[in-house]
């Protein structure tokens, strides 16, 4: 029995003393593979339970909760058959503390040419941070190494992925696997067609197809395998610009089946889960007092939400129910806006909330500048991403509510927000600013974190320029609120356009040391997000 792909981990959840993995495996045959790991004592064995079976893919899932100690530790554990037998390790945080975190997105070419002119190097950014793991890893083992090294240093122990963790788009070209949907596109889409039983099978087996393909890479299979993650989709694990199409196209039938299938494999594969309500840290579970609204006809919210001592995660579903007219929807907003509600009621709320959106929060209105990317920069990857930001003009109102009651947010728990987001082909950070008295005025900042993409190409050098120079201005968002992009530590570049990730990695005064790693540079660009020393009450 072959291993087809994995074992890839899962962050499922974590409490002071507790962190709990999923871990995912695809073999070729319906025979159940073994886990088996170490954690301190005596080794366990465990069989692993039938996820999803297609075809010839069998998908096996199981979720372990390891205790936490004083300080990381390492669990060795491999994926055996009875004929192939896969090792690897992982790290969970001492308890209580905050985990050391890498961040990636946009780990596909959206351009055929881009994957051929890539094809030597494309996952250099996936061994780089393959490199950086191990070489903390061996620091944390090593009895030569001072307690400050390995606290400035741990290795990472949760795995940020942003969005289009896949690229989908070849479902519209890829005659061999979706023939069906290609002769409907090319008989005009009519939209009152069905989709068919032969449409479904055969995109249910282009998106195996294509996880089974990317994720059995070497470089992200290495580290799925080593780091647990937390995964958010995009449009691309969809196709390109699910969400933004007209409407008709948008509700009718072979596009609303095309989706079905697309949210069924980004649950099995980055969710690890069969169905919505599986998925560790759903949000629409962990809130009280829900709203209910009407939503969109393709309505699946898959935003998940963590809390833990210090610090919190989210990551908002801005794919589920997106329209032209809408990015999270109003239901899904509102799940989320509560679940920050309850947060800050919490007698102990945490110091940092990691927000991740896959689409920048903080960015530049380009409207006048949509024609001259495609005609005069020839970069028609990101003028798609251009009419797709919060800033357009039906997703303002939107836009403006998030912004605001995160800052109501950060000042009333006393929490910093820091927004991590990735989709547009450029690494940038930006700040979101209130001018709001307060005795809690130094929460009126929001910084925003933009790292993309780990493979995807940038956009070329005269884009860049031009999208440096455009964005010098201070954006007004509503009355007493601004953005800006500002830049990492050693450059001027406000966008840089080479292919990057990014570490979060916390220390002992409650700071997140944030580094970005470019390709082609030796040395990361850094910032680092405080958190102020306030006054102990009495």
């Amino acid at each position: 029995m072959k291993i087809l792909a994995g074992p890839i981990l899962k962050f499922c959840g974590a409490t002071t003393d507790t962190w709990t993995v999923s871990f995912l495996v695809v073999t070729n045959s319906g025979v159940a593979p073994e886990l088996h790991y170490r954690d301190g004592g005596n080794p366990t064995t465990a069989t692993l339970p039938l996820l999803h079976n297609f075809q010839k893919s069998w998908l096996w899932s199981a979720r372990v909760t390891f205790p936490r100690t004083s300080s990381t530790k390492e669990i060795s554990y491999s994926i055996r058959t009875s004929a192939h037998e896969i090792a690897a390790e992982f790290h969970v945080p001492g308890a209580g503390t905050m985990p050391a975190m890498a961040y990636g997105s946009c780990a596909g070419f959206h351009s055929v040419n881009d994957a051929r002119k890539y094809s030597g190097i494309k996952n250099e950014r996936w061994f780089h941070l393959l490199r950086q793991h191990h070489r903390f890893a061996a620091l944390a083992n090593s009895p030569e190494s001072s307690a400050r090294e390995i606290e400035e240093n741990p290795p990472y122990h949760l795995l940020l992925m942003g969005g289009d963790q896949v690229y989908a788009d070849s479902i519209w070209e890829d005659r061999r696997e979706t023939s069906k949907i290609i002769e409907w596109v090319e008989k005009g889409q009519k939209t009152s067609a069905k989709f068919s039983s032969l449409m479904n099978n055969q995109v249910e087996r282009y998106y195996m197809k294509l996880y089974l393909q990317r994720w059995s890479e070497r470089g992200p299979a290495d580290v799925y395998a080593r780091i647990p993650s937390l995964m958010m989709w995009d449009d691309h694990d969809i196709f390109d610009g699910w969400g933004s199409l007209e409407q008709s196209l948008h509700e009718c039938p072979v596009y609303q089946g095309i989706f079905r299938t697309a949210a069924q494999y980004f649950r099995l594969f980055q969710q690890h889960s069969k169905t919505l309500q599986e998925i560790p840290g759903l949000i629409s579970q962990l809130v009280r007092g829900e709203v209910h609204h009407t939503g969109s006809s393709n309505d699946q919210h898959h935003s998940v939400a963590f809390h833990c001592d210090k610090w919190a995660i989210a990551a908002l579903d801005l794919r589920g129910s997106r329209t032209r007219t809408q990015i999270v929807g109003r239901r899904n907003l509102d799940r989320f806006l509560t679940w920050l509600d309850q947060l800050s009621a919490q007698n102990s709320s945490p110091r940092h909330l990691i927000l991740m959106l896959s689409i920048p929060l903080v960015y530049p209105s380009f409207h006048m500048a949509e024609s001259f990317t495609e005609h005069i920069f020839n970069y028609d990857g990101l003028n798609d991403d251009l009419r797709d930001y919060w800033n357009s003009g039906p997703h303002r109102e939107e836009q403006v509510r998030l912004i605001k009651r995160l800052l109501s947010f950060s000042r009333t728990a006393k929490c910093r927000v820091t927004v991590v987001s990735g989709d547009v082909h450029v690494a940038t950070k930006g700040a979101i600013l209130e001018n709001q008295p307060s005795e809690a005025a130094e929460f009126n900042k929001i910084t925003q974190l933009v790292s993309s993409g780990i493979v995807n190409t940038p956009p070329g050098q005269l884009f860049t320029r031009y999208l440096n120079q455009m964005a010098g201005r201070q954006m007004d968002y509503t009355f007493g609120v601004t953005g800006q992009m500002t830049t990492f530590t050693g450059t001027s570049e406000l966008f840089i356009a080479r292919r990057n990730w990014l570490s979060l990695q916390p220390d002992s005064k409650d700071r997140i040391w944030v580094r970005l790693h470019v390709e082609g540079q030796s040395d990361s660009l850094s910032t680092v997000i405080d958190y102020p020393q306030l006054p102990t009450q009495t």
